[in-house]
């Protein structure tokens, strides 16, 4: 198994979490190969290993100059969970400005201290060279446990190759309302209406959202055939491949698709984004 370092930046560590998950059955693993991790055991001694995993965005001065740090250190840099990979949520403070949010913070709230803001956050491609993608929010733990285990975790083209869900007759008429619920049928969501984006989001999670009657939010970034696309293409691709699955009115696909809970982890298909440096076919889990 791989030594490693583990560096959490502007993030929920929820990846972080879901790597102590992966390893609930062997957690002696952590004292044999952890060797820096202010999160999962306080080791603040920064040493060689061969593996960096970093998660979330690069938001203030200390991220930057920690991950600058741990990457000279580190034979291999692996960017884990979707805001590491793209900003995702990580992010969205870059629709206001710096100014703003310390005011808010400092000011309003009349609490806690700040740390340095940079102009905006930064996906963790753009600081330092990548040579490992494995986005999910959170990753999903099999990959990154088969990944430090020397093993070749199985990625499937998009989520509906993994979905235990059946292809029903016939095509919805309409949509569900993102606020809908649960779906009652064992058929195919987006069949049922349900806006599920299993087949443009790249598989690898094992589907649990639509095994559990969820639909999949495309957590884990457009799938290959969506990301190679220009990215003015690439929602067009989107909306074309989900109406092949529903005779619902296009107007209404994209009200749908535009709604504050599909927008949440869209960005990564929308023409605004363009992928990170190294984020290509065969570097990506």
């Amino acid at each position: 198994m791989k030594t490693f370092s583990l560096l959490n930046l502007t993030s929920c560590t929820g990846c972080s979490v879901n790597i102590l998950n992966a390893f609930n059955d062997n957690p002696e693993w952590l004292g044999k190969t952890l060797r820096y991790s202010e999160f999962l055991l306080s080791i603040k001694e920064k040493r060689r290993t061969d593996v960096l995993l970093v998660e979330g965005g690069v938001g203030t001065d200390e991220d930057f100059v920690k991950l600058k740090e741990l990457a000279e250190l580190s034979d291999q840099i692996v960017v884990i969970g979707t805001c590491a990979s793209f900003g995702f949520i990580s992010s969205f403070g870059n629709y206001r400005d710096i100014g703003e949010l310390m005011i808010m913070r400092l000011g309003r709230e009349k609490r806690g201290r700040l740390p340095c803001l940079i102009e905006r956050v930064r996906p963790v491609g753009e600081v330092v060279d990548a040579d490992m993608y494995i986005p999910g929010c959170p990753l999903p733990g099999h990959l990154i446990a088969g990944f430090m285990m020397d093993e070749t975790p199985k990625v499937s083209k998009i989520v509906c190759a993994e979905c235990p869900r059946t292809l029903a007759s016939g095509k919805a008429p309409n949509v569900v309302p993102d606020y809908g619920g649960l779906a009652p049928g064992p058929e195919c969501l987006l069949q049922q209406g349900y806006l599920c984006l299993g087949l443009v989001t790249q598989g690898g999670c094992g589907a649990p959202c639509p095994s559990a009657a969820a639909h999949c939010i495309g957590c884990r970034g457009p799938a290959h055939y969506l990301a190679d696309l220009p990215t003015e293409q690439r929602i067009e691709k989107v909306i074309d491949t989900l109406h092949r699955r529903t005779t619902a009115d296009l107007s209404l696909l994209r009200k749908e698709l535009s709604a504050p809970t599909s927008l949440l982890f869209l960005y990564p298909f929308s023409p605004e984004f363009s992928r990170p440096p190294g984020y290509e076919r065969g570097r990506v889990l």
